[in-house]
């Protein structure tokens, strides 16, 4: 009897539910919810897979030649939950998460007497791109339930838990995925101290991508004996591992600054959980934040944004931002980190009252402590009253090399009678990464009308043949397509020592704007980059108006 029941089960919770007619057929009362019918219909339909059963440990996998994504969700198209009738009985929650340019819905059941408990949709970019759905049966014969987990076009997971009165209780997973397989890691880079700093990617294709909040870096590896070798890109780093039964581990080198490895470690990511708790602290806002260092202080704008336990956030300061940070809440306290193939944060805080004190952790040492306190009065100074000519000069001039060796001057003929935009930069900067990718997106279309962008770069060594490489390697990583020179020694006080007309340089990157008569109408200090979320977007419309008067 026991046998013959599991079948009966596994048969419902894989293929169809014993539920009412399709929501297909009614008019839905939340419109959020996917039209599954539809959507997969447009999925890869000559996908080769397999499916997992996992039970009592044991593992059972079946290669299949076609997926029929149809046919494996008609336990949800047949649900019939989402109906008019049905919408008094929920709660409904969501968040629009900016800097992760992510929306969720969440739809909670107000008692326990509803078949499905909680639907969860996660949508990018418009897209649909993870769905969960909670469902939960009971009747005089056995309780079940069902976690139904979706990432379109990759794979759909069923989870089963029953328990039958009085006999026996079950649990199962079934999981229909498309091969070649997605899969999410943890890994971890092990400082000296025993600080982990963390590090999000996926493996799909042969490739890896790291994962920053909406920012994904894709490297292809390749193979050097049984090490798998990364080469992240614009930044002289690389990662040599070596897969094992648990992931992957070896070392990641920084061949930048001095350089340094530290061991790396990598294990496939624990799946995602809706959220339950009846409270997790709230951090959704803008903080005005305090870095403490040992001898002096520096101020900041925390952005923070919150859905449930997950965190995506930033800081700005006045030279940049530290780009796009993600993480979330574990137990009493939270976590932020990034790594951008150079360089690796990790951010962690507590909640104590109206303030949060914390810990920022980079590279192989650097500790600092900071704390924050929520403020949506509070402003950095404007980013272009801060770096400006001295008294007696209305433009700058300079003569550095180009990447061929080649001399470059403001006054040359390439560049007389048009608006030039002159940019301190360093290949070793993420915010000057961030910039000319920026740059990357307006030059094309400003050049016609006669723009030039020059890019100063001050390297770490000032030695134009040490140099080079790096300068080259961002060139052709980052597809810059304007003029960039090698232009000293990296350091505020070394660009303002080549640049003497202005009062200081501090910040990475700093933009200069020259007019067709050379004369500077603004200087931009710092990068607000798209880990800011909708303050970049406002930078962007604002420079396109300001570049539109510039150029003409």
């Amino acid at each position: 009897m026991k046998f013959n029941f599991f079948i009966s089960i596994f048969t419902a919770a894989s293929i169809a539910a014993s539920c009412s007619s399709s929501s297909t057929d009614v008019e839905k009362a939340f419109s959020q919810e996917p039209n599954w019918q539809e959507l997969s219909a447009n999925w890869n339909q000559d996908a080769k897979g397999r499916k997992i059963l996992i039970k009592d440990g044991k593992l059972d996998t079946i290669e299949v030649a076609t997926i029929q994504w149809q046919k494996e969700l008609a336990n949800l198209t047949d649900l019939g939950w989402n109906t008019i009738s049905n919408a008094t009985n929920y709660s409904i929650d969501s968040a629009t998460l900016s800097l992760a340019k992510r929306t969720r819905y969440t739809f909670k059941a107000n008692s326990d007497k509803q078949l499905v408990q909680l639907a969860e949709f996660i949508y990018g970019n418009n897209k649909l791109v993870e769905a969960t759905y909670v469902v939960k049966e009971e009747n005089p014969v056995y309780d079940f339930e069902r976690i139904i987990h979706i990432v379109p076009n990759e794979k759909i997971e069923v989870q089963v838990n029953q328990e039958v009165t009085q006999l026996m209780d079950e649990a199962f997973s079934v999981t229909t995925e498309a091969l070649p397989v997605k899969t999410q890691y943890a890994g971890y880079l092990h400082r000296e101290d025993r600080v982990k700093l963390p590090i999000r990617f996926y493996t799909k294709d042969q490739s890896f991508v790291f994962v920053n909040g909406a920012e994904q870096i894709e490297v292809t590896p390749t193979q050097l004996g049984d090490s798998i070798i990364l080469k992240m890109p614009v930044f002289p780093t690389e990662f040599h591992i070596a897969q094992t039964s648990k992931g992957f581990e070896g070392f990641w080198y920084n061949n930048d600054g001095g350089g340094y490895k530290l061991p790396f470690t990598a294990a496939p990511a624990e799946k995602s959980t809706i959220n339950s708790s009846p409270f997790v602290p709230e951090l959704s806002g803008e903080w005005k934040t305090t870095f403490i260092r040992p001898n002096k202080t520096s101020d900041a704008l925390a952005i923070f944004e919150q859905s449930a336990t997950e965190l995506f956030g930033t800081f700005m300061t006045q030279s940049g931002d530290y780009r796009s940070l993600q993480g979330s809440w574990e137990s009493d306290s939270f976590y932020l980190s990034t790594f951008d193939g150079s360089h690796a944060y990790l951010f962690t805080g507590t909640l104590k009252g109206e303030k949060i004190r914390g810990n920022w952790y980079s590279g192989k040492s650097f500790h600092i402590t900071w704390e924050a306190k929520k403020d949506t009065n509070f402003e950095l100074p404007k980013a272009d009253t801060l770096t400006y000519l001295r008294d007696g000069f209305e433009t700058i001039n300079f003569s550095f090399p180009d990447v061929n060796g080649n001399l470059v001057s403001l006054t040359d003929e390439q560049f007389k009678g048009k608006p030039v935009i002159v940019t301190i930069m360093g290949s070793w900067c993420p915010n000057c990464m961030d910039e000319a990718r920026y740059f990357n997106k307006i030059y094309p279309e400003y050049h016609k009308s006669g723009l030039e962008i020059i890019g100063l770069s001050f390297e770490r060594t000032g030695e134009f043949d040490k140099d080079l490489p790096a300068i080259q390697k961002a060139i052709n990583d980052l597809e810059i397509d304007y003029t960039v020179l090698h232009a000293g020694k990296a350091g505020g006080k070394n660009a303002a020592a080549a640049l003497p007309m202005l009062n200081h340089v501090i910040s990475f990157p700093t933009s200069i704007y020259i007019n067709r008569e050379g004369k500077v109408v603004k200087i931009h200090t710092g990068f607000t980059g798209p880990g800011t979320g909708n303050r970049y977007e406002m930078f962007v419309d604002e420079n396109a108006q300001f570049l539109d008067e510039f150029v003409r």
